[in-house]
């Protein structure tokens, strides 16, 4: 197990590291780290290289991603094996698979809704907090007028986790609904035990806590701060009847009801719901949390601009 010193950036010995560079193994905390002059070297090479073999890998990414998608289809049970795997060699004998568009075109209809209901077209999924569809909505969950609790920041760090935990389920597993999976309820409960199991009394401690967490388990938590915004940050604006917190509260109602086996974790996740209801307005602890989240996000972005725009100087020369 790693010593509390592993965990130190090497480059500024102040922020707990979070990456490790592929050239020489040293923990480093940011990308302004990693652009350290001590650490010149790695950084340059890194960037060179990772120019020079972006097209090629993308390309292999791709083949890769069809041979596996043609696996799948060889594989799928048929009435006549043996007149299916003659019609399948010789509508792809010759075939360059690098030609993704006319493998393509060599697909008959079934095969293509497959391979379209396949991980492969996640790209093309909008999840139900940003589409605009209201039926897609998840249903509320059901609070007890009489549930009135006073949340603090440890539990909205916890309700951070929880819409972390939800998008990347969803997202992960290509479902609007976490309650439209079967694998769903125990991917999340290896993510959020403070839900589950029933003597859990984790409290994170912050919102880097919780990002360090998640990505332990390797979800990859700050790409998804757009969608943990987007679930936490309350309506400016909403119909009259409608809670600003509604997309928070659908999210935990649809948690809710996909934990239909666990009794005592829909319990918990109605208290959540009951302390989301209580949290109206910026000027609430929900709202000041969601604040920190948005400064979060757009650090974030902006490494990535950073980034980008060395990468664009770097292929000029």
């Amino acid at each position: 197990m790693a010593s509390p010193s592993d965990l130190v950036c090497k480059l500024c010995n102040r922020q707990i590291a979070k990456y490790t560079c592929p050239s020489c193994n040293a923990p480093y905390c940011s990308l302004e780290c990693f652009r350290n002059p001590t650490h010149g070297e790695c950084s340059e090479g890194f960037y060179r290289k990772e120019i020079t073999t972006e097209g090629a890998t993308a390309k292999a990414e791709e083949r890769v991603k069809m041979m596996e998608m043609l696996k799948r289809l060889e594989e799928a049970p048929d009435d006549d094996d043996d007149e299916s795997e003659m019609d399948t060699e010789a509508r792809f004998a010759g075939l360059d698979l690098d030609d993704t568009d006319a493998l393509w075109e060599r697909l008959t209809p079934d095969e293509r809704a497959r391979f379209l209901a396949s991980p492969f077209s996640v790209l093309s999924f909008t999840p139900w907090w940003e589409g605009t569809d209201s039926e897609s909505k998840p249903p509320l969950p059901d609070i007890p007028a009489i549930l009135k609790p006073n949340p603090d920041i440890g539990i909205m760090h916890n309700l951070f986790a929880i819409s972390i935990s939800y998008a990347y389920v969803c997202r992960h597993l290509v479902i609007s609904s976490v309650t439209d999976s079967e694998e769903a309820p125990g991917l999340l409960s290896t993510l959020l035990p403070f839900i589950t199991e029933t003597n859990s009394t984790l409290v994170f401690a912050s919102i880097d806590d919780v990002i360090t967490s998640l990505s332990s388990k390797d979800v990859p938590a700050s790409s998804l701060l757009s969608d943990a915004l987007v679930l936490l940050r309350p309506h400016v604006v909403t119909e009259a009847g409608i809670h600003p917190q509604d997309n928070a509260l659908r999210m935990l109602g649809d948690l809710h009801d996909a934990f239909v086996r666990k009794p005592k974790a829909q319990k918990k996740l109605v208290w959540y719901a009951a302390c989301v209801r209580t949290c109206v307005g910026r000027q609430s602890v929900l709202g000041r949390m969601v604040d920190t989240i948005a400064e979060r996000h757009r650090a974030v972005e902006e490494e990535k601009k950073e980034l980008k725009e060395l990468t664009s100087k770097l292929k000029i020369i």
